[in-house]
């Protein structure tokens, strides 16, 4: 009897998943990439933050004492972001370091002015908001990416995004300028 009771409980935790829909790839151990902001909305705990507009929603969590930002277009997950307070220097390299690990080296897509050619200069720029840092890694044969960032704004951010849905919804942002 213990057996089949196992047995059920194993068919109730596969069949949820089952009927949770296409999950991409799980970020920060409860948000589906991929997946339906509905399906979000009854999985998850209720979030701080909803915003609706139009074809792009966004739900804002709180973890640990982190924001999570989970964005979606035409009801589908594309973006889940995780934003580190304060950002440090530290702290994005603590994360780079995570992610080169697991991922493998990184494309710099980072900018600067001019008269930033030193570390100390380029930090100074990204605390005044005139210079960002960005680290992409792309790995092979998968639909999704990942963005390690500092800027003025948003302090150090990590993100998780579907390539085909992040390019959708930015060409349906770009038309509707």
């Amino acid at each position: 009897m213990p057996q089949a009771v196992l047995a059920l409980l194993l068919c109730v935790g596969v069949c949820a998943r089952a009927l949770a829909g296409p999950c991409v790839k799980q970020v920060f151990g409860r948000y589906c990439l991929g997946g339906t902001l509905e399906q979000q909305l009854r999985l998850a705990p209720k979030p701080a933050f909803r915003q609706d507009d139009d074809d792009h929603q966004g739900l804002v969590y709180r973890q640990s004492g982190e924001w999570i930002y989970v964005l979606a277009y035409k009801g589908q997950i594309y973006k889940v972001v995780k934003r580190y307070r304060p950002g440090t220097q530290h702290t994005f390299s603590e994360l780079e370091r995570e992610l080169v690990t697991k991922y493998g080296p990184f494309e710099e897509h980072n900018r600067f002015p001019a008269y930033a050619s030193r570390e100390g200069l380029q930090i100074a720029a990204i605390r005044r908001g005139e210079g960002w840092v960005l680290h992409r890694w792309r790995p092979p044969d998968t639909p999704w990416r990942v963005e390690l960032s500092w800027t003025r704004d948003m302090d150090v951010a990590l993100a998780y995004l579907m390539n085909d849905l992040d390019a959708q919804q930015r060409a349906a942002r770009e038309d509707g300028l």
